[in-house]
C-alpha cells in the first residue's frame, strides 16, 4: 500500500493496481494524506473498474466521499441491472447510501447530481441517545431514590454519562448486584469514609440510554418503555457493562412491540432495523414478515430507519427476503407442479368435467379454473387471502365468453356440472387449499441473517 502511494510521485510509470482489493488499501492512504498525485492516479483507476464492478465501486467511492465518481457508478449499476446485486462493501456503507442509490435507480433520476449523504460508513463507535433527559425523568418522579439529584441522594455513587455530560446519582449496591463490569470499575475507586463527595465513574453512554438500562433491573416498577430506540438504547449500554438482568428485560421488551407492530403507531419497518442492531434475528424475522408487499424503497424514512447505525446489507437482505417470499407465491399462481395428485384426481375427475371447457380452457378441469386462475395472478405479489376471497370467486364465477360455432357470446360458466352444487363445493375447497399452499411457500422462505455488532 505504502509502495504503491509513494511510486506515484517517482518519474516511474503508474503502478498497476488491476483489482479493486488492490487499489482499495492505496487510495485511502494516499486521501489520508493528502497526496494530491497519488489520489488523481488512484481515483482514475478506481474510475476504470465502474465498467466490471459498478456496485463495489459505488460503495467505495460513497465510504470516501468520491462524489465525481458516485453518480457514474450509479448509472452502471442501474444500465447493468445491478440494483439487487450484492457485494461485500454494503456491509461497510449505512442505510441511506444504498437507499439513495435504489431510489435514483427506481425514479431514473439525475443520477449524475446525486449527493452523497453523510456519515458515509457505518460508524463502529456510536451512542444511541433516544431522548431528552428532561422527558425521561419524569419516569422517576415517584421513585424514591431518584437519582436525577446527586448531590443529596444516599445513592453514594455518582454516574457520570460521558456522552451528554449528566451526573446521575445511583445507589452503589444497585450498580454493585447487577453490573459486574460496574463493580469492578467501583472497587478499583480507593474509598474514603471521612468524605462527604460521592464516588464518581464515568461510563461512555448517554444518560438517557443508561437510565433505560438501569430501569430494567431496577426493583421499583416502571410503565413498558415502547419506543424501539429507547430499549435498544438501553439494551445496548445493559449489554456493554454485562447488566445481564437488563439484558433479558429490554430483550422482551423489544420483542414484545412485534405484537403491536402492525398499528400504526409502530413501524415494523422501525422494528426490523431496530432487531438486526442488536442480533436478534427471530424478532428481524418477525418484523420483515410485517413488511411483505410494501414498497420499502418508498417509504423508507432516513430519519427514522438509519438511526439505529445498522449496515446496508441489512436493507439488502430484507429486500432480498421480499423477491424471494413474492417469488415463491407467485410459483403457486404460475405453475401446477405444486398441486397435489389427489386434488388433480378432484379437480379432473370425469363427473366434473365440464361439458363446454373448449374455448375457455383444458377440457379436464371445470371452466372456472382458468378464470381463478387468471384472477389470482392480477396482482404482481397476491396477498394470501386473497386465494379465497369473495372477489377472486366472483371473477372465477364471471360469464365466460366462447367463440365456437353458433351461438358464440357471453354464458354463464355450464350449468350442467362446472355450475353445480358439487363443483361449487369444489371451487370453495380449492381456494382454502390455495391459499394454505401460498401461505406455507411464502413462510418456507428464510431471512438471511448476518450480525456484525458496532457501537457496543
Amino acid at each position: 500500500m505504502r509502495t504503491a502511494g509513494l511510486r506515484a510521485y517517482y518519474p516511474m510509470s503508474d503502478p498497476s493496481l488491476r483489482t479493486l482489493d488492490e487499489l482499495r488499501p492505496t487510495l485511502e492512504a494516499a486521501l489520508k494524506y493528502q497526496m494530491k498525485e497519488a489520489i488523481n492516479i488512484t481515483t482514475n483507476q478506481l474510475f476504470g473498474l465502474i465498467p466490471t464492478e459498478p456496485l463495489r465501486v459505488y460503495a467505495v467511492a460513497s465510504r470516501l466521499s468520491l462524489e465525481s465518481i458516485v453518480g457514474i457508478a450509479v448509472r452502471a449499476v442501474e444500465e447493468k441491472n445491478l440494483r439487487d446485486a450484492y457485494v461485500d462493501e454494503l456491509e461497510e456503507i449505512p442505510l441511506p447510501v444504498y437507499h439513495q442509490l435504489l431510489y435514483y435507480c427506481a425514479h431514473s433520476r439525475d443520477i449524475f447530481n446525486i449527493q452523497v449523504p453523510f456519515p458515509v460508513q457505518v460508524p463502529s463507535n456510536v451512542t444511541l441517545e433516544p431522548r431528552n433527559v428532561t422527558d425521561f425523568s419524569r419516569r422517576w418522579e415517584n421513585i424514591a431514590g431518584t437519582p436525577f439529584d446527586p448531590q443529596t441522594t444516599e445513592a453514594g455513587v455518582r454516574v457520570h454519562c460521558k456522552v451528554d455530560d449528566v451526573h446521575l446519582g445511583v445507589p452503589a449496591d444497585i450498580l454493585r448486584l447487577f453490573s459486574p463490569t460496574l463493580a469492578g470499575m467501583l472497587s478499583e475507586i480507593p474509598s474514603s469514609p471521612e468524605s462527604s463527595t460521592p464516588t464518581t465513574i464515568t461510563i461512555s453512554a448517554g444518560s438517557t440510554a443508561f437510565l433505560a438500562a438501569l430501569e430494567a433491573c431496577h426493583p421499583a416498577e416502571f410503565p413498558p418503555l415502547t419506543e424501539p430506540l429507547d430499549i435498544v438504547a438501553g439494551l445496548k449500554v445493559a449489554e456493554k457493562y454485562k447488566m445481564s438482568k437488563s439484558v433479558s428485560s429490554l430483550r422482551a421488551a423489544l420483542t414484545s412491540l412485534a405484537s403491536n407492530s402492525g398499528s400504526s403507531e409502530l413501524d415494523p419497518l422501525e422494528l426490523y432495523f431496530a432487531a438486526c442492531s442488536v442480533g436478534m434475528e427471530d424478532l428481524a424475522t418477525t418484523a420483515a414478515r410485517k413488511t411483505l408487499r410494501r414498497d420499502i424503497v418508498e417509504e423508507f424514512r432516513a430519519s427514522v430507519h438509519s438511526r439505529y447505525y445498522v449496515s446496508a446489507g441489512s436493507l439488502w437482505r430484507l429486500l432480498d427476503f421480499h423477491r424471494r417470499s413474492r417469488a415463491a407465491v407467485r410459483a403457486v399462481v404460475d405453475n401446477t407442479e405444486w398441486i397435489s395428485p389427489d386434488w388433480l384426481l378432484r379437480l379432473e375427475s370425469p363427473e366434473r368435467r365440464c361439458s363446454r371447457a373448449r374455448g375457455v380452457g383444458s377440457s379436464s378441469l371445470p371452466c372456472w379454473y382458468p378464470q381463478y386462475k387468471k384472477a389470482l395472478g392480477e396482482e404482481a405479489w397476491p396477498k394470501v387471502e386473497y386465494a379465497s376471497s369473495a372477489s377472486t370467486l366472483e371473477k372465477a364465477t364471471k360469464p365466460v365468453r366462447i367463440g365456437i360455432g353458433y351461438g358464440s357470446g357471453d354464458v354463464y360458466i355450464c350449468g350442467s356440472t362446472c355450475a353445480g352444487t358439487k363443483s361449487m363445493l369444489l371451487l370453495f375447497d380449492f381456494c382454502k387449499y390455495v391459499e394454505e399452499t401460498m401461505r406455507a411457500h411464502e413462510m418456507e422462505v428464510k431471512l438471511e441473517w448476518k450480525f456484525s455488532p458496532t457501537h457496543l
